[in-house]
């Protein structure tokens, strides 16, 4: 039998509704290396609190239960469930950490990281310095045996963080304190996206190998402020001088809600602000293509309901450059950085009245009212959450669905049942009237065999980071890496279809759209690496005038997967076996925050369209998507309703 840290004290029989309740009390030397069973001192379906001050000042851990925490003043911890390594031998170990009062685990949480109890001191601390008598910790908190009080309390996760006077982060874990040059995988996890936005006030909590007795230290930057604080100074050091701080994060307070920066900002992925790719040359050489110039005239689109067009002008000239790394040489062993460079600019007008019905005039675009606030922020929490990773994958459902104003229960599923949640959830947002904010946020990746109106799911883990298995060359990677791929950060969909979605995900909308028919299929990197705006993006046209007015008989369109498709006119029979449409998804653009306003650039081809087909009567599932220029006028084009999802079944 595991050892039990004995009680100083049974707890109170008596219950009223706004008393706490002491349910627990023990010496943390009788802590150290116990097995904390909590079903043995409480019931399901209670808040419960670790007092800061009977822990500081009289070395116990007390836990009191309450009915109702909403006015009560705690701070919530965000961790890893397993955190960075940790060594006790070697002082001189980057990962050394000098245990005083030692560890204790939970019983039900055995795969965690072991509970540090000098790591709950310094939050203690932490929490008291920022008038909170209480922490919330969901390892110690929550009755990890019981179901019951597993769904009960990630149902109120969500108020749990927003009622927080603090939420203190511990990216390394809750075993140690991390450097600050540490990496940790806090940003990977799911949870941690609504542990970061949802809190009035977050400080992060690191081990600060720096003198601060008497110095100022302050750092502004786009995304917040820098202002590191002692909370126990030179108490836990190993060389006397790595003193626990506090450091504000994104600035000392943000909205309930945040702005789009702090969404952006926890996007895992990187973004350059140069125009740029690289890809694999025929001999097997690195090719970097980079973009010294790019002009296109054209006219911002405001209002799509006021730009309903029936011709597509677009001049647009650019530069492209071809360079070679050291490996590139001829025979003789030369080679140049800059082996060749070509000019273009192409007038291109096409009349699109073939392709439309005969009264264009009653065309009806509805798109309704766009929230320039939420429509970012929402894009944001789905992309943020593609991203991220947990051991239980419902639970980047779970992790989520408050902020949408909508409450799972999550009884309901199993711990793997990632895709039936994802239904549940969407369908819950748009029966309230919500839009299907998903779409904009990862329409470049590879869509799910079961739910195509989202991206392909990527794996989780207990530790680490989300992967995809779905390369092209089918190899694993991560999907921050295959995001980078094929978007911007800080770049978003300024529209959001509304619709419904019926039990088996198929999400039904209508929208502008025109049909297609199959031509032929490119290998994407030869179609990039000769030409990434003309090619990647555009009408299939070259600089030939010749070759132009020869292939515009027809308009044409390369998917992102390098298949080509021939826009069918009104009334034309489609070549295809199964009907497939260009859908317009919406107009990227980017988010004004400071974070990006740098970076900011401005594309030629911002219309976003996703290829669809039919493969059973009615149903339709995502095959690629498009992109396409802003003159390019797909608003113009009918509505369509549509049935999209599968094509496979969950």
């Amino acid at each position: 039998m595991e050892p039990q840290p004995p009680p100083l004290q049974a707890p109170n029989p008596r219950r009223s509704q706004n008393t706490p309740i002491c349910i627990f009390t023990s010496k943390l030397d009788q802590m150290r290396n116990s097995h904390f069973d909590l079903s043995l001192h409480t019931e399901p379906c209670r808040y419960r609190l670790l007092e800061c001050a009977a822990f500081t000042s009289n070395q116990e851990l007390k836990l009191f239960e309450f009915s109702d925490i909403s006015n009560v003043p705690y701070t919530a911890i965000s961790y890893t469930w397993r955190g960075n390594e940790t060594s006790n031998d070697n002082p001189s170990d980057p990962t050394y950490w000098k245990d005083v009062h030692g560890t204790f685990q939970v019983k039900g949480a055995l795969d965690g990281d072991p509970i540090s109890l000098d790591v709950l001191e310094h939050v203690c601390i932490l929490a008291l310095q920022n008038q909170s008598q209480y922490i919330w910790l969901d390892r110690l908190c929550i009755l990890q045996t019981s179901k019951e009080d597993k769904s009960w309390q990630i149902r109120r996760m969500h108020s749990i963080y927003k009622n927080c006077v603090t939420c203190c982060i511990l990216p390394g874990g809750i075993r140690r304190l991390v450097a600050l040059e540490e990496e940790t995988g806090w940003i990977h996890r799911g949870w941690t996206l609504q542990e970061a936005i949802v809190p009035k006030h977050s400080l992060v909590l690191f081990r600060w190998n720096h003198e601060l007795t008497g110095k100022t230290i302050s750092v502004a930057t786009a995304g917040g402020s820098f202002g590191p604080s002692d909370v126990i100074g030179g108490q836990f050091t190993v060389d006397g001088k790595d003193i626990p701080i506090s450091v504000g994060l994104f600035g000392t307070r943000t909205n309930r809600l945040p702005t789009s920066a702090l969404m952006d900002a926890l996007t895992a992925f990187g973004e350059s602000t140069s125009a740029s790719s690289r890809g694999n040359s025929k001999s097997g050489h690195m090719k970097a293509w980079t973009m010294q110039k790019t002009r296109a005239v054209w006219k911002p689109l405001k209002n799509f309901k006021k730009n309903i067009g029936t011709a597509v002008k677009q001049r647009i000239s650019f530069r492209t450059s071809s360079t070679f790394t050291a490996e590139d040489s001829d025979n003789d062993g030369h080679h140049s950085s800059d082996l060749a460079q070509e000019d273009y600019s192409l007038d291109q007008q096409f009349d699109l009245s073939e392709y439309l019905p005969r009264r264009n005039k009653d065309i009806s675009v509805s798109f309704g009212e766009e929230d320039d606030t939420l429509t970012p922020k929402y894009q944001s929490v789905w992309r943020s959450a593609f991203l991220r990773t947990s051991s239980r994958p419902v639970d980047m459902v779970f992790s989520i669905m408050n902020i949408f104003d909508v409450s799972l229960d999550p009884s309901d599923f199993d711990k793997d049942d990632r895709i039936k949640a994802t239904v549940a959830l969407a369908r819950e947002i748009l029966k309230r009237g919500g839009k299907a904010s998903w779409i904009g946020a990862a329409y470049g990746l590879d869509p799910s065999p079961e739910l195509s109106s989202f991206p392909r799911f990527p794996k989780t883990s207990v530790n680490g980071m989300a992967y995809l298995d779905n390369g092209q060359d089918g190899m694993e990677r991560s999907a921050v890496d295959a995001m980078s791929e094929t978007m911007r950060g800080g770049a978003y969909l300024r529209e959001s279809l509304s619709g419904s979605m019926d039990d088996a995900g198929y999400l039904t909308i209508s929208a502008p759209a025109i049909g297609l028919s199959f031509v032929e299929s490119r290998n994407p990197a030869e179609v990039t690496s000769h030409n990434p705006w003309v090619l990647e993006t555009q009408l299939i046209a070259s600089a030939s005038q010749t070759q132009l007015s020869r292939v515009t008989r027809h308009l044409r369109i390369i998917a992102h997967d390098g298949s080509v498709w021939q826009l069918n006119k009104f009334g034309e029979v489609s070549t295809n076996t199964h009907a497939t449409y260009l859908v317009f998804i919406g107009q990227e653009t980017w988010s004004t925050i400071p974070a990006y306003a740098a970076g900011t650039f401005m594309d030629p081809a911002p219309i976003r369209a996703w290829i669809v087909q039919e493969h059973s009567p009615g149903r339709f599932h995502r095959v690629s998507f498009a992109k396409l220029w802003l003159t390019f006028s797909l608003m113009s084009f009918p509505q369509v309703t549509l049935s999209i999802g599968g094509p496979g079944t969950f």
